[in-house]
């Protein structure tokens, strides 16, 4: 191959390779064995004694350190955190008597600057979002890296169940049921060198700034909320007591009010749009990744 016309890397029938052309003739190699990112993710955490196992086993296999900013928690989720062996673990612990968002923002847009420059990729996510490619995060963080994109669009999904699954259970293997919803949809994932997010309150809405360019393939951002009736009151309820002063005065976290007196029929209504998704799944990854980048 010295005498290629040119040489790129890039996907075919979805395996990262290197393409040469010559005389015309187009010739792949899978010899390009894509190398771990460096990834840092960064959470909150309020009373997530629940859902903590799942998201930590999820994150940890990918990522290099959890930064884990604890507002106060009075059920086992401290322990929960500092139990946790499978990768490193920064635990910031407030206390926080209300739910404060302006402050919570300042923790989200700034924290993670500290270490930025130790990171390929920042994801900034709640313990209940679970970002999902059905590729494997890995090789496509490395794929993206290659071309140089800086910032995913992530496409939001509530997930629906019955109920959580049995401990050490990858929860995106046992829920595959959800709905699309727009409002979930999150720049979640950005390379912390090339942008600055500028998260509006909440996360869902961003004005980033910096060298921008996205990817050509959206990621999957999967909510686990509606896991059953009797959870999501509990998780609403627990949310709505945090609503107090702050909160009101500037019309954040209102939905919860409201939301934790649903009784079942108006929790069914919530997820009558319910589906399975591993045909979504499944088309999103022959569509977007079956080319050469």
């Amino acid at each position: 191959m010295n005498n290629a016309m040119w040489k790129r890397r890039g996907i075919v029938d979805n395996k990262i390779v290197e393409v040469y052309k010559e005389d015309n003739e187009f010739f792949y190699t899978d010899k390009w064995v894509p190398r771990r990112e460096n990834i840092l993710v960064q959470t909150l955490c309020y009373n997530e004694e629940r859902l903590l196992p799942f998201f930590l086993d999820y994150y940890s296999d990918f990522s290099n350190i959890i930064t884990i900013i604890d507002t106060g928690s009075t059920d086992s989720s401290i322990d929960i955190i500092q139990s946790f062996d499978k990768c490193e673990i920064d635990l910031i612990q407030l206390d926080f008597p209300e739910h404060r968002e302006d402050l919570l923002m300042l923790f989200r847009n700034h924290y993670w600057k500290r270490v930025q420059k130790k990171y390929d990729w920042v994801f900034i996510v709640d313990i209940d979002e679970y970002i999902y490619t059905p590729r494997g995060l890995s090789d496509v963080l490395h794929e993206a890296k290659t071309i140089n994109s800086t910032i995913f669009p992530v496409k939001g999904y509530d997930m629906v169940a019955d109920g959580l699954p049995e401990p050490a259970t990858n929860i995106i293997d046992h829920t595959r049921r959800g709905f699309p919803v727009s409002n979930l949809d999150k720049l979640a994932v950005f390379n912390p060198n090339a942008v600055d997010i500028r998260y509006n309150d909440g996360c869902h809405s961003a004005e980033p700034y910096g060298a921008i360019k996205y990817h050509t393939s959206p990621l999957f951002l999967l909510q686990y909320r509606f896991m059953g009736h009797d959870y999501f009151i509990d998780i609403t309820t627990d949310k709505a007591k945090r609503n107090k002063e702050h909160s009101k005065d500037n019309s954040l976290g209102f939905h919860y009010n409201y939301q934790q007196d649903y009784d079942l029929a108006q929790y069914n209504e919530q997820i009558a749009s319910v589906r399975d998704l591993d045909e979504v799944f499944a088309r999103s990854e022959s569509s977007i990744y079956s080319r050469v980048v």
